[in-house]
């Protein structure tokens, strides 16, 4: 009789917390804040699925620092990234869209609803969920790098509030941010320098055509930044330089340093719950944004950063909802 008790109040127990759980379980949250992110929260709650959007509370999109965009469809002037950041925000608001700010510091996929746990020791449980959590930019990690990091060397969306007024600037990197780096603090720097490791530029031909343009603007190719100076003095005062072909070095001085040498993706999270690339990119199935867990689903430049565009990771955003939505309508379907 006794057994048979004890058994009865732990079985009301747990439908309790079940019963709670439910209750507070969401239908789709949404985890990053940036263009994806903010894309598939249009599109979410377009569908009737009042989206939980998390953004995190130290990590800004990627997207809100940009300084001008000049190729978003439809915009027709240069727009800066935080303002058409808060223009896609807007318009999920407008259609249910819920924005809260959060660090994710544990994400559990293994049993459904998913958990997500925060560092303010809240957590929030979700029928699906959408990985557009970015990545965060890539260092060269040269010991000197290291330390003088906001001594005269910066990152390149991160140094708006830097003074180059007069200065010398080195710009690490040969891609489509390290260039736009470049134009962006040419009419303040006296003097810039691109440094290529390889020897073409991975970027448009359109802001090639402008670096080219600026007669403040220099490039080395087949080059590679070997040291950082001076630690000793606590601040820049140059580069050491070496050239891939020829072997030889040479000490550039320089009063900052802009690295703009890529980015890697925000997904250590899920290192050892999702299939991921060896470079740590969220794998997607086929066509569509279906990661290797059933309801969890990936946008943006976790995904894949080969296109690095604004508007590609807005796209993938849209379809990682609609993929979203799909997967919970045939959940609906599999009840009847």
């Amino acid at each position: 009789m006794n057994l048979y008790k004890y058994l009865l109040i732990a079985l009301i127990h747990f439908a309790s917390i079940a019963g709670l759980q439910a209750e507070e379980v969401e239908k789709l949250v949404i985890i990053g804040a940036g263009a994806a992110g903010s894309s598939a929260a249009i599109f979410g709650a377009q569908a009737d699925l009042n989206p939980l959007v998390i953004q995190d509370v130290d990590c800004q999109a990627q997207m809100a620092l940009i300084h001008s965009i000049d190729n978003y469809p439809g915009v027709l002037e240069d727009i800066d990234g935080y303002e058409l950041l808060l223009n896609f925000r807007k318009q999920a608001d407008k259609f249910g869209a819920r924005f809260i700010k959060e660090t994710v510091t544990s994400v559990d996929l293994s049993s459904k609803p998913f958990r997500i746990d925060f560092a303010s020791s809240k957590t929030v449980y979700a029928d699906s969920i959408i990985i557009a959590s970015g990545t965060k930019k890539r260092w060269t990690d040269l010991p000197a790098e290291v330390a003088l990091r906001g001594k005269g060397v910066v990152s390149a969306t991160f140094c708006k509030d830097t003074d180059y007024s007069g200065k010398n600037v080195v710009v690490i990197g040969g891609g489509h941010a390290a260039l736009q780096e470049a134009i962006h603090i040419a009419d303040q720097a006296q003097n810039i320098t691109i440094i290529n490791r390889g020897d073409k530029f991975n970027a448009s031909k359109f802001h090639q055509n402008v670096v080219f343009e600026k007669s403040n603007i220099s490039v080395l190719y087949n080059t590679e930044v070997e040291d950082i100076l001076d630690v000793t003095q606590d601040k820049v005062t140059g580069v050491m330089l070496r050239n891939k072909h020829t072997q030889e070095t040479e000490f550039k001085p320089t009063d900052i340093v802009i690295v703009a040498i890529g980015n890697t993706p925000n997904s250590e999270l899920f290192k050892d719950q999702l299939e991921l690339t060896p470079n740590g990119n969220i794998v997607i199935r086929g066509k569509n944004s279906a990661t290797s867990v059933p309801g969890v689903f990936a946008a943006g430049d976790i995904t894949d950063v080969t296109y690095g565009r604004v508007v590609v990771a807005a796209g993938s955003g849209a379809m990682a909802a609609i993929d979203a939505v799909r997967y919970l309508d045939s959940l609906k379907e599999d009840e009847k």
